[in-house]
C-alpha cells in the first residue's frame, strides 16, 4: 500500500541568487573542473556560464542550482 499526499499551490517561488545556501571549498578551481567532467552547469553571479567572478573582497565564487531550482553559492573563502 502506498500513500502520496502533495501539497501544491498555483504560485511559483521565485528563485534568485540573493537567497542562497553558500558553501567554501579549498580547491574552487579544482571543484569547477569536476562540475565541468560531471557536466554540471555553473555559473558566475553576473550569469556567465562556466566560469568565476571575484567579490570586492577577494573571495572567488561560483553558483550552481540544485534540482528544485534553488541557488547554492561555492566560494574560496578561509573561515
Amino acid at each position: 500500500m502506498s500513500l502520496e499526499i502533495k501539497i501544491e499551490s498555483g504560485n511559483e517561488i521565485q528563485k534568485n541568487k540573493g537567497a542562497h545556501l553558500a558553501i567554501n571549498t579549498d580547491n574552487l578551481e579544482g571543484f569547477m573542473e569536476f562540475l565541468k567532467s560531471k557536466n554540471v552547469n555553473f555559473q558566475n553571479l553576473p550569469g556567465e556560464e562556466g566560469t568565476t567572478n571575484t567579490r570586492p573582497d577577494g573571495i572567488k565564487q561560483i553558483y550552481l542550482q540544485d534540482t528544485d531550482g534553488y541557488w547554492i553559492e561555492i566560494n574560496d573563502n578561509k573561515l
